[in-house]
């Protein structure tokens, strides 16, 4: 079966880093569009999907994906699909959701929710910090004490830029070890597949890792063992399935023996060991061959002409922006032929030749 990949037009780079780089059983045989162009496309190819990217999009276009996917779905009835859209994988939603399972003992809250909160005295619960909804560029401010600092905090996030409705405030939980350092593990869901992909330790209480975090504290021996095993698949497996989310990676902790899911990443990046220092390739090769691995168990790898099926609802098509001027003309050229399924042969050559990224 081909392969289809749904994400925002600018956060590709995610997966096609690795999927234009190397060589893998998918060349021929997977495609990208933007959910752009799964709303607009008249003809949708017959294909596993696998839709990323979801907590980025506003609530309205989430909806407009989760409608075509239905019409996709009545045309197709065989259709298959990692994170099939649904207006609940918003962040809020996937948080609340954690939240209300019992999985996670603290809230992630919108902006208005807290300050609501705020003003009937009923929480949140302090210290918190706000983040933007949008991306995963992590907190926007320091720890929060009260709701007087929340609220100037929040006022300076819109004069920035970011308003009310595009923020969260999060309920600060204490991740520290018992070595008093702050811990943030990783796990990555791909379909029935869980694996462990990072250990972060840092003095901070924000851990980036080491390429962000200087407060990064270094500890290989540790960070190999946990990702030799696979120590919390069972309970990462349930927070996964209460998010309702196949595809993505968990950002955690583990408190009082628990796990406390910080966020799901629906469009987790996999690095290209070629741009990593090289005590980092190793750690980033084992989890693209986990990845790859994980992928072909969902939808084994069917290089091939595509099957393209005619589906009711197509919306207009967007304007596009003038970012990805060469990406569009090698697709222009490759749909006029029939071949966009071959785009990540013709990209991988073209970055070879230093051409693109």
């Amino acid at each position: 079966m081909m392969l289809a990949f749904i994400a925002t037009d600018d956060h590709q780079y995610t997966f096609r880093d690795i999927l234009e780089t190397r060589a893998h059983p998918f060349h021929g045989g997977v495609l990208f569009l933007s959910h752009a162009d799964f709303l607009s496309w008249p003809r949708l190819p017959v294909a596993d999907y696998v839709f990323v990217d979801l907590e980025r999009l506003p609530l309205p276009e989430l909806g407009a994906a989760a409608a075509r996917f239905a019409a996709l779905g009545r045309v197709l009835p065989e259709v298959r699909a990692l994170n099939r859209p649904t207006p609940a994988l918003t962040r809020i939603g996937v948080m609340r959701r954690l939240h209300d399972s019992g999985i996670n003992d603290f809230r992630v809250l919108t902006a208005r929710e807290a300050l609501a909160l705020a003003d009937q005295g009923a929480g949140p619960r302090f210290p918190v910090f706000v983040r933007r909804l949008d991306d995963h560029d992590g907190p926007m401010s320091a720890l929060i004490a009260d709701a007087a600092a929340l609220r100037a905090a929040i006022a300076i996030a819109g004069a920035a830029g970011a308003p009310a409705e595009t923020l969260a405030v999060t309920e600060y939980i204490d991740a520290r070890n018992a070595d008093g350092l702050h811990e943030k593990l990783s796990y990555f869901r791909l379909g029935a597949r869980l694996f462990p992909s990072a250990r972060d330790v840092s003095r901070n209480w924000v851990c980036k890792g080491l390429l962000e975090d200087p407060d990064t504290v270094s500890e290989p021996d540790r960070e190999r063992a946990f990702l030799a095993g696979n120590p919390h698949a069972e309970e990462l497996g349930r927070a996964f399935a209460a998010a309702g989310i196949d595809y993505g990676r968990a950002d955690y902790a583990m408190v009082d023996g628990r796990a406390r899911i910080f966020e799901i990443n629906t469009n987790p990046l996999l690095d290209d060991p070629a741009t990593l220092p090289p005590a980092l390739q190793t750690y980033a090769r084992l989890l693209i061959d986990r990845w790859l691995d994980a992928l072909a168990a969902f939808s084994a790898p069917a290089p091939g002409p595509v099957r393209w099926v005619a589906v009711p609802g197509a919306a207009a098509p967007a304007p596009r922006a003038g970012r990805h001027r060469l990406r569009r003309a090698v697709r222009g050229l490759l749909a006029t032929v029939g071949g966009l399924q071959q785009e990540t042969r013709v990209a991988r050559a073209l970055r070879a030749a230093g051409i693109g990224r």
